[in-house]
């Protein structure tokens, strides 16, 4: 929702306590979602490092569960 109205602080703050929370959890589907959400906010933000970072983080997690 904040992302789509370009507020992106408000996006990545409220994706971080989701990241928080599924880790707190242990839902690694929902980490991997979660890492990946944030990459895309970033991507959009144009902070193209900390995007990749999230994404191969998501990346590893998507890789590990489904064993690609």
């Amino acid at each position: 929702m904040y992302q789509a109205k370009s507020k992106i602080d408000s996006a990545i703050y409220y994706h971080q306590k989701s990241l928080n929370l599924k880790i707190e959890i242990k839902d690694s589907i929902g980490i991997a979602d979660s890492y990946n959400n944030l990459g895309i906010i970033l991507d959009e933000e144009g902070n193209y490092l900390d995007a990749l970072k999230n994404y191969f983080k998501a990346l590893k997690i998507y890789e590990k569960k489904y064993k690609f």
